[in-house]
């Protein structure tokens, strides 16, 4: 369409019911040209399905976009189609994840920079506009920077190609590892790791030898 056409466009959210039913209106952006936005430049440079690189909307919220060109058949570009994830959606996802009584799970880039966390909901900071994103090795979180740390001096620039385990002590406690690399045809490139401390797992051994003998006594008992 022309730039005239363009320039009417004004994008509204509004809050959706699970009936599909809409609610409150949430947001509106006067004179939004989405020819501009970083999730359709990147879909026209590409040409074919990608993810965006991690960007923050107009309005403050920072995602990661699933993006495809749509092309008429005679190779013209009608448009873009864009499904977007964000960074606090993934965090949520990963909290209600149940890993152990005191374990946790957060996704990282090759770089070390965190994508999200199961302690940390917006693993990143909105500086006047501009998107800061947060190292996972300078994290307030204790396990995510510790665990950074120790990857960093241990396992450097290594390129991880399948999943490793490991322990590490962390003030007196041992904690589990596990890394994953995660990779998909469409451009992420990422580390999925899960910490646990041993005491989550000796816990569950010690509460089960204590149902065992409990059994094991009354067993004993009704033979009696």
């Amino acid at each position: 369409g022309t730039d005239e056409a363009w320039c009417n466009i004004v994008p509204v959210e509004y809050h959706l019911f699970p009936d599909g039913q809409t609610g409150e209106k949430t947001i509106t952006i006067p004179d939004y040209d989405p020819r501009t936005r970083p999730w359709y430049q990147e879909a026209v440079q590409a040409k074919k399905p990608v993810w965006t690189p991690i960007y923050m909307w107009l309005e403050g919220i920072v995602s990661i976009d699933a993006v495809r060109p749509v092309y008429s058949d005679t190779g013209e570009l009608l448009g873009v189609m864009d499904t977007a994830l964000t960074l606090s959606g993934i965090s949520d996802f990963l909290q209600k994840i149940e890993i152990s009584p005191h374990g946790q799970a957060f996704i990282i880039e090759k770089s070390g920079v965190l994508v999200a966390s199961s302690t940390v909901r917006e693993p990143y900071v909105n500086e006047n506009g501009t998107l800061v994103r947060l190292s996972a090795s300078a994290c307030k979180d204790p396990v995510i920077q510790r665990t950074s740390h120790y990857l960093l001096e241990h396992l450097g620039n290594q390129t991880i190609i399948s999943s490793k385990q490991f322990q590490c002590d962390y003030g007196g406690t041992r904690q589990l590892v596990q890394i994953s690399p995660y990779q998909d045809q469409y451009g992420l490139d990422w580390l999925i790791v899960v910490v646990i401390p041993e005491s989550d797992i000796m816990g569950s051994i010690y509460a089960h030898n204590q149902i065992t003998f409990i059994f094991l006594i009354c067993a004993i008992i009704g033979t009696i």
